[in-house]
């Protein structure tokens, strides 16, 4: 990575100014530096950054992000940003088929219970337990007619994501430039935003595993995944971009109350939209089925 002649800070290419003291760069440096540099090693170098730094992250969250922040280009920032949307939009379809399947498993164990109490009462439990088989066979019959649009939860989960980092950006962008006397490094704060929502990606994986276990775990779990990003994310505005703890701990709470508040309000409408959408096909599948 370049570095001004004048102060040291990190440049990136094509500045022709350094962004921190404002001195004019030489442009020989810049020519020389691109003639060396080629659209191949680019690729490979972004790819393996990324793949470093999510190695990393898994284990040492803060280590693992203040390395891409220091090393990381431009382009890797841009790739894991949308590698993390696309993550979200796959991790939406599994979730999706995750609450379908509890939902009838939910209906058939429901059943089993009311059967079980029922039979205490009038001993018409085989008879009761030959409706339970014939209810099963319906939701299974049902459940293979779904044809669940998966290409619009995929873009809905990735539209989310998206919009997270463009508030916890758009958040640390406008505080800094209050709070802070130097001039906002963009790249660095825009490199946070993606960086810092990693923790939270690894465990929103691992809770949709633990769900298949129990419900309760997967919240926790989803949770601790949560609480990940905010701690990652205050460190590294206070590593880099505002000295004072105080005022970093006051930003990192206000942008992630912003940020759930947003993810809730998204999530439930796309939720409540594609609830009653579930809703009416499976009104029009069971009118098809014969009873």
């Amino acid at each position: 990575m370049l570095k001004c002649k004048n102060c040291g800070f990190n440049l990136e290419e094509g500045d022709v100014f350094c962004p921190n003291c404002g001195s004019k760069q030489q442009e020989e440096s810049f020519k020389d530096y691109s003639s060396n540099q080629t659209p191949k090693s680019y690729n490979q170098l972004d790819f393996q950054q990324i793949i470093n730094v999510s190695t990393q992250m898994f284990l040492k969250p803060i280590d693992g992000a203040k390395k891409f922040i220091e090393e990381g280009s431009k382009q890797t920032a841009l790739i894991l940003g949308v590698v993390i949307c696309l993550i979200q939009g796959f991790l939406g379809i599994w979730k999706t088929n995750q609450i379908i399947n509890n939902i009838s498993k939910t209906i058939i164990d429901f059943a089993k219970s009311v059967n079980s109490f029922m039979s205490l009462f009038n001993g018409e439990y085989l008879r009761d337990l030959n409706d339970l088989v014939d209810l099963t066979q319906v939701i299974d019959k049902i459940k293979s007619l779904i044809q669940l649009p998966y290409g619009k939860i995929f873009l809905q989960n990735a539209i989310i994501m998206f919009v997270i980092i463009l508030v916890v950006f758009i958040g640390m962008l406008i505080f800094t430039n209050i709070l802070s006397k130097e001039k906002s490094d963009v790249l660095a704060i825009f490199k946070i935003s993606v960086v810092s929502l990693l923790p939270f990606v690894y465990f929103e994986i691992l809770s949709i595993i633990a769900s298949y276990i129990t419900f309760y775990l997967g919240i926790i779990i989803l949770l601790f995944g949560i609480f990940a990003s905010i701690i990652s994310l205050n460190r590294l505005i206070n590593i880099y971009l505002i000295s004072n703890e105080n005022h970093s701990v006051f930003i990192t709470a206000f942008i992630s109350i912003i940020a759930l508040i947003v993810f809730t309000t998204i999530t439930a409408k796309y939720m409540r939209t594609n609830f009653m959408w579930l809703i009416n096909h499976i009104k029009n599948i069971s009118n098809m089925i014969d009873f």
